[in-house]
């Protein structure tokens, strides 16, 4: 499967303070998938900070500049496009003020852990925490730096895609499932064993957390092809709670295996790509597949349905297959 990745608007705001910390504004809402964590990443690689240094204040539209909506997989892709952007902003701001004050050509300097150093002269440096707390506020000119990506349209790629509904998003992720399931022939009940994901997600920013969403999604696919499905009678859900709509527990979880298809996306931070929509879409019809060379029968309605199965299973042998 593929699924559109990244594009629409969103910007960003990464200011320096005077103690060398970093604060990091984005209007992009982190609802458990780890966008702080990763924002907080790709403004530490790009300013040459620890992570620990960095505050990322997301999804308050009071103090943080637009997003358009996490969906599409972008927050990671798009929205980590716009940090690293204005973590530039704010370097090249930072970078011409330490030139000034070593005496040193602008090309020639450069930040790692925390310092600015001299190429070539490693035992010239200063802290960002001098640079901050000295010239910048004598001066009465704090350093923000910013960034705004707003595309109205993208061409599609050939190469990437081709007949894509949408000319907004900026790339594409690809995956592929694979499970392994038995069904028990007298309730008709099947149970996955193990289960494969395997994804293009561009470069990885957080492995920890691209291990989480593929494990979230084939826990969501899963859930969407065998258990999940809302009973609605003259416009009243009967199911309401979690007791009647059922969704996937611990113990039907399948063992996971996790591969990751290491790539280079240029529309990207440092050549990142989303995996949370990628990482949902081919569990069900990999059960639904898996439950065809199974018993010959093709499923075309989800969740797939222990009692029906079953009563269709008996109808093929009854003519003999």
């Amino acid at each position: 499967g593929f699924n559109p990745c990244g594009g629409f608007a969103t910007s960003c705001i990464v200011r320096m303070n005077q103690d060398g910390t970093v604060m990091v504004s984005s209007g992009a809402m982190d609802m458990g998938q780890g966008l702080k964590t990763v924002l907080a990443q790709i403004v530490a690689e790009e300013l040459g900070v620890n992570v620990e240094d960095i505050t990322v204040i997301s999804g308050d539209t009071d103090s943080t500049p637009f997003d358009v909506g996490v969906f599409g997989d972008r927050g990671t892709h798009t929205t980590g496009m716009a940090a690293k952007m204005a973590a530039m902003d704010a370097k090249n701001q930072i970078l011409d003020l330490a030139a000034e004050m070593m005496e040193a050509n602008r090309e020639d300097i450069y930040l790692r852990d925390g310092k600015v150093f001299i190429k070539g002269s490693p035992e010239r440096s200063v802290s960002l925490k001098e640079i901050l707390s000295g010239s910048t506020y004598k001066k009465g000119s704090p350093i923000i730096g910013k960034a705004s990506i707003n595309p109205e349209t993208l061409p599609i790629d050939i190469k990437i895609v081709q007949g894509a509904a949408s000319r907004f998003f900026s790339t594409y992720t690809f995956s592929t499932n694979t499970v392994e399931l038995e069904m028990d022939s007298k309730t008709g009940i099947i149970n996955v064993l193990r289960a494969v994901g395997a994804h293009d997600c561009g470069t990885l920013i957080n492995p920890d957390g691209a291990e989480g969403q593929i494990d979230g999604g084939i826990a969501i696919g899963l859930g969407y092809g065998l258990y999940e499905e809302m009973l609605i009678k003259d416009g009243q859900v009967m199911n309401p709670n979690l007791l009647e709509y059922r969704i996937p527990t611990s113990l039907d979880m399948p063992e996971i295996f996790r591969e990751i298809v290491k790539s280079y996306d240029e529309n990207g931070p440092f050549g990142a790509k989303g995996i949370g929509n990628s990482s949902v879409i081919n569990m069900a019809p990999a059960i639904g597949n898996a439950v065809f060379r199974l018993t010959g029968i093709r499923i075309k309605e989800l969740p797939i349905k222990p009692g029906g199965l079953l009563n269709m299973t008996k109808s093929l042998k009854l003519k003999g297959n």
